[in-house]
């Protein structure tokens, strides 16, 4: 759990890359084929090789909104 991060007086909700995908109940795959497809952002804290990927909530959230929405059309 990387827990909420305050900047300039913001709270952003972060998750790692095993939180995103249990909250969305999708795999790792899953979750790197959305990333790599551009429908949710990823941010790679760290070297490319150890690196960790973290999600911010807002931006999973507002990906299940679209979701939703395109599903209620």
């Amino acid at each position: 759990y990387c827990g909420p991060v305050f900047q300039r007086g913001i709270s952003m909700e972060l998750k790692t890359r095993q939180e995103a995908a249990a909250y969305l109940r999708v795999s790792l795959r899953t979750l790197d084929k959305l990333t790599a497809e551009k429908h949710l952002i990823g941010a790679r804290i760290g070297g490319p090789r150890r690196g960790r990927v973290i999600y911010r909530q807002a931006d999973i959230d507002a990906y299940v909104e679209r979701q939703l929405e395109a599903a209620a059309r």
